[in-house]
């Protein structure tokens, strides 16, 4: 499929699953409970996807990635607020991959609008579309959204938490809940009993958590909206941080990679013979558009490398910098086809005519979006399948990726992320293979849904009956710009037009003042000048 067939794809997708939730199948899939991916062993308990508690203490299983940003210091920061636990003293390690560690912050970008200038209905529309991440189980580090996604799951865990904990200790000691304080990991009794969260920990996995607590104010926050020290700085300044490339496993072997040094450009040709003459070498594979060598130490095999005489095919873009923007300044002498923002009248303001143009012209050289950390990441088969270890913004992407790589089944294969040494999004290479099955999935319930919903309307005018309400003009703004306005390109999919009583239903009732005024206010519709404020007024429904 052509490149705008999968983006319009995707953008039928986001509108599809923040619709579905709204009707049973997708309620259904987005409040259902989660299974928990945690094995905490023996010694150890469990009281949500995200917390352990063993008699060490407790650890955090943090389901986004540390490279830089500092995740490690904030997510611990929002357990301990509720936990009341001393928040360096909480260990943090990346846990599974597994749907329980959607990240519904990724839909906050997901609108073709900008973040400071949304309506209300584009508000809505991002909150619905965070169901997308729950049902496919998107569990991605980036965007700037692990903060975004964490603050309230993370308090709500620790909440929980601490809510099971205390009832555990009221039903050992035979005294009311509302009379037990928590305090540094403890539940503390009146009296001055103390009893410490790991000997309660047992108990409290038996009782069933809340649904849901009330939080603390900011007012009472320790740690979150204050400066701190990074856990992890000391791991880092000291080498004992766990890159990728620092995995060491029994009888390992060593790659490296060799491709063309401009970004694109293919391999016409190569020769390895001198490569594999050197000792140490076992094997030098073609990837078809570069090489890799297999060597008993890093050293040999990136020596061996080297040592292959490769002929380069030339890169489909210019070859300098100088040239690049030589390309760049012709494109800006064009017509204008983009804006940010166009607020005021610049026309109305007067200005002298000596000060109507300024001009300057600004460039930069052009930077490698590269990692501090050469790329890297390990690999060990077994009979019972793949480990991997690298450092992953989704690994449940990895897995994929690994398992087609090598014939076994996904759940054959294991991500352990490691830390990262920077990431700028590598992960997206996996993204299209991963959204073409949840598109098909979406596109058949939408099917579905508008079979039921011509079926309805087969005898009737709207809705309910012969007069519209407002049923008529909510379920409008989905299923009726999905088959007249062709919204998110979905007679691409769904044949829109082949659902007569719909198309029939969804043009009266595009014609209503309500469906109008609506259009206008969240500028779908007309000339600027004709647009509206957002605000209702009975007689739209006149």
């Amino acid at each position: 499929m052509a490149n705008w067939g999968k983006i319009a794809r995707r953008t039928f997708l986001i509108g599809s699953a923040a619709m579905a939730g709204g009707v049973a199948f997708g309620v259904w899939q987005y409040r259902r409970e989660l299974p928990n991916p945690l094995d905490p062993g023996a010694d150890g308990v469990t009281l949500n996807p995200w917390i352990i508690i063993d008699q060490s203490g407790v650890t955090l299983i943090a389901a986004r990635a540390e490279m830089g940003q500092g995740v490690y210091t904030t997510l611990p920061a929002l357990l301990a607020e509720e936990l009341d636990v001393a928040w360096d003293q909480i260990r943090v390690i990346h846990g599974p991959a597994a749907q329980a560690y959607f990240n519904a912050g990724l839909m906050s970008h997901a609108l073709p609008s900008t973040d400071y200038d949304r309506t209300g209905f584009q508000e809505v529309m991002v909150e619905a579309m965070s169901v997308l991440p729950k049902m496919i189980g998107l569990q991605v580090t980036g965007g700037s959204t692990s903060s975004l996604d964490a603050y309230d799951k993370l308090r709500q865990a620790g909440a929980t938490a601490r809510e099971v904990l205390k009832q555990a200790a009221a039903d050992r000691l035979g005294v009311a809940m509302g009379s037990l304080e928590t305090r540094d990991g403890r539940v503390i009794a009146p009296g001055g009993v103390e009893l410490s969260y790991q000997d309660l920990a047992e108990d409290a996995a038996r009782i069933a958590p809340p649904r849901r607590v009330e939080l603390r104010p900011a007012s009472q926050w320790k740690y979150l909206g204050r400066a701190m020290p990074r856990l992890d700085m000391v791991e880092k300044v000291t080498g004992t941080a766990q890159f990728a490339i620092d995995v060491r496993l029994p009888g390992m072997r060593f790659a490296t990679v060799r491709m063309n040094p401009h970004l694109g450009g293919a391999m016409v040709s190569f020769d390895a013979r001198a490569a594999l003459a050197i000792p140490g070498v076992e094997r030098v594979v073609d990837l078809g558009h570069g090489i890799a060598v297999v060597a008993t130490t890093t050293w040999t095999a990136m020596k061996a490398a080297e040592a292959v005489a490769i002929e380069w095919a030339p890169a489909p873009y210019p070859d300098s910098s100088l040239e690049m923007l030589t390309v760049i300044r012709a494109a800006l002498d064009g017509p204008a086809n983009s804006k940010l923002r166009d607020d005021g009248d610049v026309d109305a303001v007067q200005i002298g005519a000596e000060d109507q143009v300024i001009e300057a012209e600004y460039s930069v050289p052009w930077l490698a979006h590269a990692t501090m950390e050469p790329m890297s990441a390990a690999a060990h088969f077994t009979p019972r399948g793949l480990d991997i270890w690298t450092g992953s913004q989704a690994p449940g992407f990895a897995e994929m990726a690994a398992a087609r790589a090598v014939g076994l089944a996904p759940e054959q294969v294991r991500c352990h992320v490691t830390y990262l040494g920077g990431g700028f999004g590598h992960f997206y290479k996996y993204a299209p293979e991963k959204f073409e099955y949840p598109i098909d999935r979406f596109t058949m319930e939408i099917k579905r849904q508008l079979d039921v919903l011509d079926k309805n309307l087969a005898d009737r005018q709207f809705l309910c009956g012969d007069n519209y309400n407002i049923a008529d003009i909510a379920t409008y703004a989905w299923y009726g710009n999905l088959v007249i306005n062709n919204q998110y390109e979905a007679e691409e999919f769904i044949e829109a037009a082949s659902y007569k009583n719909v198309v029939r239903w969804a043009t009266e009732i595009q014609a209503r003042p309500a469906v109008q005024r609506g259009r206008r206010v969240n500028k779908v519709m007309g000339p600027e000048e004709l647009q509206l404020p957002e605000r209702h007024h009975a007689s739209d429904f006149y």
